[in-house]
C-alpha cells in the first residue's frame, strides 16, 4: 500500500510539473483602432476635412462669446510651422468683456461639415477657452487609442462631453469660421448643395471681416455659375459690405472675368460698386479687367468712360481711357465724352498719349478735332503740344475752323523748334 501511495504522489508531482512547464495562453488581441477618416485636401496643410463619417450637430447660431463680441472685435490669428514640421494654430479674439482663445498643434481633421473634430495627428491637441460675463468654458481635445478624448469644463467644473457640449462646440466653430474662414471650402459646398448660391450669399452677409467675405465669394465663383439676378445681388452686396479696396477689387474683377453684364441693371451695380473703391489703382484695375472682355456693348463702354471721370490719378485715367479706344471705334457722342475726360488730365504726357490713342482708333469729325485742338492750347509741354499737332496734321484736312484752331494752338508753343515742327506740318499738308 505504501508503494502505491508513493507512486500516486509521484504521478501527481509529474503532472503538476508538466502543467507549470507549459507556455501560458496568449492574451486576447487588443481591439483595432478605428480607421482614420478619408480626408479632403485643403489649402492649409494643418486643416483637413473628412469626406465621410458622421456630421456634427448643425448650429443655428454662434456660441455666446461670439454673440457678445462687437463687430469691432480685436483679433489675432496665426499659423506657424517649425523646421521639424510641427504645425501650430493660434487664435485670440475679444470684445465687450468676452473672448475666445484657441491653441492647436498638429494636423486637425474636422468632420465633413467643419463643426466637429474627426481626428488629430499623434501628439497633437486642440485647447479652446471661451469667456463671457456669465461663465468660462474650456475644452481640451487629444488623440487616444480608441479615438479622440475630450476634457470639458464650465467654470472649472468638469462636465460630460455630451450632446449639449457637442452643440456648444459646433456653435463655437461656426463663430470661429465666420471670423476666420478656415472651413470656407466645405461651407460653401455644403450651402450650395442645401440652398444654392443665395444660401451662400445669406451666409456671407453674416461673416465678419473682408478677408473672410472675399474667401467665400472666391469659392462661390469657382463652384457655381450664377444667373443674372444673382450676379446683381453679388455686386450690390459686395459693394455695400466689403470695405477693403483690395478684397472688393478682387470680387469685381472675378465678376467681370466671368460674366457679360449684358443688362443695364448689372452694369449699374458693377460701376456703383467700383465707385466705392477709394484707391484709383484698384478702381483702374477693375475697369481694365472689364475692358479686356471682347465685344463689349456700347452702354458698357459708355459707362466705363463715365467712370474714368472719377479717377483722380492722371496715370490711371490715361491708362483706362487709352484702353477704352484700343481696337475700338467710338461714335461721335462717345468721342465727345472721351475728349472731355482727357481735358481734365493735368499731366501733359498722359493727355498727349490719350489724344493720340483716340486718333489712332476713331475718325473724328471737324467739331471733335476743333475741341481737341482747343484743349491742346492749354497744355504746357512744348514737346507734347507739337506731338499732338503733328498727329492731327497727318490725319485731317487743315481747313476752315480746324485750320484756325490748329494755328492758335501752334502759336502757344514757346519753343521755336517745336513750333516750327508743328507749322511745317501745315505747309506739307497744303502742298499735297
Amino acid at each position: 500500500m505504501a508503494y502505491v501511495r508513493r507512486l500516486s504522489l509521484l504521478l501527481v508531482l509529474l503532472t503538476a510539473a508538466c502543467v507549470l512547464a507549459q507556455e501560458p495562453p496568449a492574451p486576447p488581441e487588443p481591439p483595432s483602432p478605428p480607421d482614420p477618416p478619408e480626408v479632403a485636401a485643403s489649402t492649409n496643410k494643418q486643416i483637413r476635412f473628412a469626406t465621410s463619417g458622421p456630421a456634427s450637430p448643425t448650429p443655428t447660431s454662434v456660441s455666446p462669446a461670439f454673440e457678445c463680441m462687437a463687430a469691432g472685435t480685436h483679433s489675432n490669428q496665426s499659423w506657424h510651422s517649425d523646421d521639424d514640421g510641427q504645425m501650430r494654430w493660434t487664435v485670440n479674439m475679444g470684445g465687450n468683456s468676452c473672448s475666445v482663445d484657441l491653441r492647436a498643434e498638429g494636423a486637425i481633421t474636422f468632420t465633413r461639415d467643419g463643426f466637429g473634430f474627426a481626428e488629430l495627428s499623434p501628439g497633437g491637441y486642440v485647447d479652446i477657452t471661451e469667456r463671457t460675463p456669465q461663465n468660462v468654458r474650456r475644452l481640451d481635445v487629444k488623440p487616444g487609442s480608441g479615438g479622440l478624448t475630450y476634457a470639458y469644463s464650465v467654470d472649472n467644473n468638469k462636465q460630460e462631453f455630451d450632446n449639449n457640449a457637442r452643440a456648444w462646440l459646433a456653435s463655437f466653430l461656426l463663430g470661429l469660421e465666420r471670423r476666420s474662414g478656415y472651413a470656407a471650402e466645405v461651407r460653401v459646398a455644403s450651402l450650395l448643395q442645401s440652398g444654392g448660391p443665395n444660401a451662400v450669399l445669406d451666409e456671407i452677409a453674416k461673416l465678419q471681416g473682408d478677408y473672410v467675405r472675399g474667401r467665400y465669394y472666391a469659392r462661390l465663383f469657382d463652384a457655381a455659375k450664377l444667373d443674372g439676378p444673382t450676379v446683381r445681388r453679388v455686386l450690390e452686396q459686395a459693394g455695400r459690405d466689403i470695405h477693403s479696396d483690395y478684397e472688393l477689387g478682387r470680387v469685381l474683377k472675378a465678376v467681370s472675368d466671368r460674366y457679360d453684364l449684358a443688362d443695364e441693371t448689372s452694369r449699374s451695380a458693377f460701376l456703383e460698386a467700383a465707385d466705392r473703391l477709394k484707391s484709383d489703382y484698384e478702381r483702374g484695375r477693375v475697369l481694365m479687367a472689364l475692358l479686356r472682355r471682347p465685344n463689349l456693348s456700347r452702354p458698357v463702354l459708355a459707362a466705363a468712360l463715365q467712370a474714368t471721370t472719377r479717377l483722380h490719378s492722371d496715370y490711371e485715367r490715361g491708362r483706362v481711357l487709352s484702353n477704352i479706344v484700343s481696337g475700338r471705334v467710338l461714335d461721335d457722342a462717345m468721342i465727345d465724352s472721351y475728349l472731355s475726360a482727357v481735358a481734365d488730365i493735368h499731366s501733359d504726357y498722359e493727355r498727349g498719349r490719350t489724344y493720340v490713342a483716340i486718333m489712332n482708333s476713331s475718325k473724328l469729325n471737324d467739331a471733335a478735332v476743333v475741341k481737341l485742338l482747343n484743349s491742346v492750347s492749354s497744355m504746357h509741354s512744348d514737346y507734347e503740344m507739337a506731338r499732338v499737332l503733328v498727329a492731327v496734321a497727318s490725319r485731317y484736312k487743315l481747313e476752315g475752323d480746324v485750320r484756325s484752331a490748329y494755328l492758335r494752338a501752334a502759336d502757344k508753343i514757346g519753343s521755336e523748334y517745336e513750333r516750327n515742327r508743328a507749322l511745317a506740318s501745315v505747309v506739307r499738308k497744303a502742298s499735297l
